[in-house]
């Protein structure tokens, strides 16, 4: 009886960010291409060839992490998402309203400075900064039974976003390199 309803609660729950799915798939092959590319897991890089491919790579995953950042801020402009999911996952008594939008300043900033050879450190270590900034919050999210419920987002995906955050501070960790 249960697996019936399953699908309609799923159904009903919007408030989780679009496309999430998407964001977990990225995540990881973004991060497990950074690995392999400093050798963590496949040795010394033995040609030019090799080398060429992870300095591509490098230049693709600042692109697609320039975009990731600068969509998860732009997940401020939704009014609804911001007070069903965003909000109530903040600890209290920290100011939610003035954490989710600085957080979201924080990403769009760290995005936009990632654009420019120049400035990426500095996009890269404030998006790492904002990771570990808000991990609380996710940690809260996973353990307090009234922020499942306000934000109707239970186990198991409450515990999805915890290492998936890692994966995006492995990602950006890259880019200080």
């Amino acid at each position: 009886n249960s697996f019936i309803t399953m699908p309609k609660i799923a159904a009903k729950n919007d408030n989780k960010p679009p496309n999430f799915m998407y964001v977990v798939l990225a995540a990881f092959l973004f991060a497990s291409g950074c690995i392999a590319c400093e050798d963590v897991g496949i040795g010394k890089i033995q040609s030019i060839d090799e080398m060429h491919l992870c300095f591509a790579w490098k230049e693709f995953s600042r692109v697609a992490l320039v975009f990731f950042m600068v969509s998860a801020a732009g997940l401020r402009l939704n009014a609804k998402l911001v007070n069903n999911l965003l909000i109530p996952i903040v600890p209290p008594p920290l100011p939610a309203k003035l954490c989710v939008y600085a957080s979201g300043v924080a990403e769009l900033l760290g995005g936009l400075l990632l654009i420019a050879n120049a400035t990426a450190i500095y996009g890269a270590w404030l998006i790492i900064a904002t990771l570990v900034a808000v991990f609380p919050a996710n940690v809260y999210h996973a353990v307090s039974k009234e922020a499942q419920r306000r934000t109707k987002i239970g186990p198991p995906d409450v515990y999805v976003r915890l290492p998936i955050q890692l994966l995006f501070l492995a990602w950006a960790r890259w880019h200080v390199l």
